[in-house]
């Protein structure tokens, strides 16, 4: 299921290219985990530029030609290459040992920058990154618990000349879990009824389907 509409975040934006508000494309995949999930916004990725470029190719030549002479040559990146794929804590590792300044400062803990997600996909790798198991104090409740109980089942896709192109998680389904993700959090779950009602429902649903 996808849907694609306006969306408001409620959440911290730590980027400077991130708003408050977008349009954006949401998908809901059952039966995913995060490999699941990784493994499907990468063949995303590479249907959509490989149909823009076979339907649009005077288009995306004239934003070659004008805009910027590297659109066709990140375009080909994306489609030719398999993403690279690390966690969080192995890019901390990487962006402190870079041989670079940072206007932002690099520590584990803290969520990447423009500037960070651009040196490794532009300078480090060369190509598509894909960034997972963030430290659970930066990312929402919703999003699975590690079982080093430090880190969440999220990812980001990171895009040359572009930086965070795709996030997406693995939801929690563990309601204990759930439950104990929103207070620490400060919320009250009594307040995120309706959520966790979902939860369950879908919990429920999905248990049903695999046994008949």
């Amino acid at each position: 299921m996808f849907t694609l509409l306006v969306r408001h975040s409620a959440r911290k934006i730590p980027t400077l290219r991130g708003t408050w508000q977008n349009f954006d494309g949401r998908t809901r995949n059952c039966f995913h985990d995060l490999e699941g999930d990784m493994d499907l916004a990468e063949a995303f990725l590479k249907h959509i530029f490989k149909y823009v470029l076979s339907t649009c190719p005077e288009d995306m030549e004239f934003f070659n030609q004008r805009i910027d002479n590297s659109v066709l040559a990140t375009a080909d990146n994306i489609i030719n290459n398999k993403f690279e794929r690390i966690t969080y804590t192995d890019a901390i590792a990487l962006l402190e040992k870079a041989d670079t300044t940072f206007e932002y400062p690099v520590q584990w803990g803290l969520d990447l920058q423009s500037e960070h997600e651009r040196y490794l996909a532009e300078q480090l790798f060369k190509k598509p990154v894909i960034v997972t198991d963030y430290p659970v104090e930066i990312k929402a409740f919703y999003m699975r618990l590690n079982n080093d109980e430090k880190t969440v089942r999220a990812m980001d896709i990171l895009a040359p000349k572009i930086g965070e192109i795709i996030g997406g998680s693995q939801r929690e389904e563990r309601l204990e879990v759930l439950e104990q993700r929103i207070q620490s959090q400060g919320l009250n779950p009594a307040d995120l009824w309706w959520y966790l009602i979902y939860v369950a429902m879908v919990l429920f649903l999905t248990l049903a389907l695999v046994w008949i």
